[in-house]
């Protein structure tokens, strides 16, 4: 009787350790597999919106350089810049307002200096 109890409990003590283990490591390796699928999945997500933002910078930047094309402008820019005069900032703002019509999505185009201040723009808000 004693070695049949003994029997018993050695083998539900054996049963129980190996359930107890078994589901522990199948816990561990569920969430490490877990982890592992949220970070693909998250570094997917990443890649995705990383090549929609350089997408759409490629595209803004290809209107910025359209607006910026025109020759003329560049040139009043360029005298502007040695001798600012209020005729050539009226005559850049004629012409950025002009150079604007050309891309739709813009509503406001402005002539900034190098130092950051606005010389002129189309809206008369900001206009200094």
């Amino acid at each position: 009787m004693k070695l049949r109890n003994l029997l018993v409990s050695l083998f539900m003590i054996i049963s129980l350790s190996g359930s107890i283990v078994g589901g522990l490591l199948y816990s561990f390796s569920t969430s490490a597999i877990a982890e592992n699928n949220t970070g693909q999945s998250l570094l997917a997500v990443a890649k995705s919106r990383a090549e929609h933002i350089s997408t759409y910078f490629n595209d803004e930047i290809e209107k910025i350089k359209l607006t910026s094309s025109r020759t003329q402008l560049k040139i009043d820019v360029e005298n502007y810049l040695k001798a600012p005069s209020p005729v050539l900032k009226g005559t850049i703002r004629i012409k950025l307002n002009d150079s604007k019509n050309s891309v739709a999505e813009y509503r406001h185009v402005c002539f900034v200096d190098l130092d950051g201040t606005v010389v002129t723009c189309d809206d008369w808000h900001i206009r200094v």
